[in-house]
């Protein structure tokens, strides 16, 4: 009963028109479908715009442009440029604030006292390149929209004058009160720096600290060198084995004793050049010379000597002699390094003292000098400030510079013309609004709307090989069940070979082992098709002459027997309940070779059926006398019922009907067999629309029918 399942085949990536006709397919149905929200929205739009654009007064707009030159010429410094934006945007304020409104609208009623006032609205806006600004004034009396252009120009021109007039004498007080305050400022600063001067001499100062830090210096170099000596002296008496001669020839304590001893005996040889510590070591190193000599004279005398002998003795008395001579020179090189080293603490204590002492005066010193230089810094700034501020009220004309206008007259105020043209086009723009609303609407629309659709979704969306598909036949639109079947010579030949290609899928599946035997025909949820389905994939079996048995499993609701004309009992549930043999409930149909088990008496809970031993039985029982045996099964998603029977089964068929199966679901029913490792043979497309390119049977009808020749012909 076992067989191995076919490896899934995950659906390749469309190319060319597989790309793009699944979607404009979805698209033309949904548009087909929905059209009339898109034309809803639309006519909304148009009617909305155009019912406000009714109410709405007739409106005038006239047009003024000025030309904008935002480099100021300020003598003594050149030309100094503005930005344009902050140009533009105090201009836009100005013109739409209260007090130039107000003002253009009393002039237009001094100068046209016959003209009616009437509200108007004014615009900024840049012509390309920036150097040019548009004025638009939009109202609905249009000879009032034109005055009341050329008085708010005026009145902003009037405004900028007198506020830079304003500028001007602003600016020169905040000038000569800063030079005043600089000034003052000034002349504390000097006073300071003169009475430092007088309780403290600068120069004895600088020469004081100048010294000082020398001195400093000179006494840290001979405290490091002292207290170097001093680790070298200590390190010695650490080392019990120490060469006291040698180590005092190598090391600075050694020249320094030696200098003292220099100094010592200078009195009795002052014209002597000879180095008393070169002496000294090489009378050390001469003497041991000496002794070595005389040791190695012993062991060569000894070989033919002996001890008592006068030779003998007499080198023995110069060894001992020499002993005494180096042990001698030894302690007394000891003794000078221990007394060296009691001076040099006494001079390093005497050193730390003078150095606190010392540092102390430089740190007063250096106090001193920094704050006469931080007075004379702040002289030397206030100074300077007070020389920009000098130069400033010299060298620059401000009244002049400040007077240049950055704005100055191109166009005055045309007549102004009417506004019907951009209510035109606010009517369009309703629509468009519309139209793209319609089409968000059918957007979301599409995004909840999951359903399969075409054979190219069904082979991206499961990774299953597809067994067939199966059209949308409009004769069974409403007819009954058994109008569903196929008969061996049935005349609807796209419908029929469709169910054949199904079977051929079946026999000719790359699969290992025995090809399945036993199939079960189930679908997400009901109203899928998976019942006319399993009974016509029964009928094709059965015109291969191979004896077919049908089962309906769907003891909830099944309607197998309907197709067949049979009774739903005995059956299925009879059986399973061991109220009677399976050979009692099997019958015969019509269509040769093709028997029927229908489902029984209806029942709540049958999975506890599927599961028992008795269900297993039954199968194998039913291996023995039939070729084929096609299952209908009830929906995945409704009852437990499929998911306990089909890993009894060899394989599996997966209905997904077009524009019927929601996609999440069918993969929550896949996912659901696959945990119980149920062997999916493949998926078969029901009802699928056939005005579609990807159905292939559709395009070749004709091929089906006979066609007599002509006569005459041969």
């Amino acid at each position: 009963m076992s067989m191995t399942a076919p490896s899934p085949v995950v659906g390749e990536q469309q190319t060319g028109m597989g790309s793009w006709y699944p979607l404009f397919y979805r698209w033309r149905r949904i548009i087909f479908k929905w059209w009339w929200i898109v034309f809803l929205t639309t006519s909304a739009g148009l009617s909305y715009q155009a019912y406000t654009v009714s109410k709405a007064p007739i409106s005038y707009r006239s047009e003024a442009r000025l030309i904008m030159n935002n480099n100021v010429e300020i003598p003594g410094k050149g030309m100094v440029a503005e930005s344009p934006g902050d140009l533009i945007g105090t201009m836009s304020e100005l013109l739409q604030g209260s007090e130039i409104t107000k003002s253009a609208t009393e002039r237009v009623k001094t100068l046209y006292p016959d003209t009616p006032t009437s509200g108007a609205s004014i615009g900024v806006t840049t012509v390309t390149g920036g150097g040019i600004i548009r004025l638009t004034s939009t109202g609905s009396d249009p000879k009032f929209v034109q005055v009341y252009l050329d008085a708010v120009i005026q009145e902003y021109m009037t405004f900028r004058r007198g506020l830079m007039a304003g500028v001007t004498e602003t600016t020169f007080s905040s000038i000569n009160a800063e030079l005043k305050n600089i000034e003052a400022q000034l002349h504390v600063a000097e006073e300071e720096v003169i009475q430092f001067q007088q309780e403290n001499n600068i120069v004895f100062l600088q020469q004081q600290g100048s010294s000082a830090g020398s001195y400093l210096g000179g006494l840290s170099n001979q405290l490091a060198s002292l207290r170097t000596e001093l680790e070298f002296i200590k390190s010695l008496e650490r080392n019990h084995t120490v060469d006291w001669v040698k180590a005092m020839t190598l090391s600075n304590t050694g020249q320094m004793m030696n200098a003292q001893s220099t100094e010592e005996g200078e009195s009795g040889n002052r014209d002597s050049k000879a180095d008393p510590k070169k002496a000294a070591e090489g009378q050390y190193q001469q003497l041991r010379q000496e002794l070595l000599v005389l040791k190695n004279d012993k062991e060569e005398l000894g070989r033919f000597l002996k001890p008592r002998h006068p030779r003998m003795v007499q080198i023995d008395e110069k060894i001992q002699r020499l002993d005494r001579t180096l042990a001698l020179f030894q302690n007394q090189t000891k003794e000078q390094i221990t007394n060296r080293r009691s001076m040099i603490e006494l001079q390093i204590q005497n050193l730390e003292r003078e150095s606190v002492k010392w540092e102390k005066d430089a740190h007063d010193l250096n106090r001193k000098l920094a704050d006469y230089d931080r007075l004379k810094s702040k002289v030397d700034r206030l100074k300077t400030q007070h020389a920009r501020l000098i130069e400033t009220i010299q060298n620059i004309d401000i009244s002049q510079a400040i007077g240049q206008e950055p704005f100055s007259v191109m166009e005055s105020a045309k007549p102004a013309v009417s506004m019907a043209i951009f209510n035109r086009n606010k009517i369009l723009m309703g629509g468009l609004a519309g139209l793209v609303l319609g089409f968000v609407i059918l957007f979301a629309i599409d995004r909840f709307d999951d359903r399969i659709r075409t054979i190219t979704e069904v082979s991206n969306m499961y990774a299953y090989p597809i067994l067939g598909q199966v059209p949308h036949e409009k004769s069974l639109a409403k007819e009954q069940a058994a109008e569903s079947l196929l008969s061996p010579q049935d005349q609807r030949h796209i419908y029929s070979e469709s169910y054949r290609n199904i079977r051929s899928s079946l026999l000719y599946m790359d699969v290992e082992g025995e090809r399945a035997k036993t199939i079960l025909v189930t679908s997400a949820n009901p109203n899928e098709g998976k019942s006319t389905i399993s009974a016509n994939i029964a009928v094709t079996f059965a015109l291969l002459n191979s004896k077919t048995l049908i089962i309906d499993a769907d003891l909830r609701h099944g309607t197998t027997h309907k197709f067949f004309g049979f009774d739903s009992n005995p059956g299925l549930a009879d059986v399973l309940g061991l109220k009677c043999r399976a050979q009692d409930v099997i019958r015969p149909s019509k269509i040769p070779n093709l028997f029927v088990m229908p489902r029984g008496k209806a029942m709540d809970h049958p999975g506890e059926l599927f599961l028992g031993q008795t269900m297993d039985n039954l199968i194998k029982e039913l291996y023995q006398f039939f070729d084929y045996i096609i299952i209908d099964s009830a929906p995945v998603m409704v009852a437990d019922d499929t998911p306990s029977l089909a890993p009894k089964i060899d394989g599996c068929v997966f209905i997904v009907r077009a524009n019927f199966t929601s996609s999440r679901v069918a993969r929550n029913a896949i996912s659901i067999l696959q945990a119980r490792q149920v062997n999916i043979l493949g998926l078969v497309l029901n009802d699928l629309d056939t005005s579609q390119p990807e159905y292939y049977y559709y395009k070749y009808k004709d091929y089906y029918y006979y066609r007599r020749p002509k006569q005459g012909s041969s």
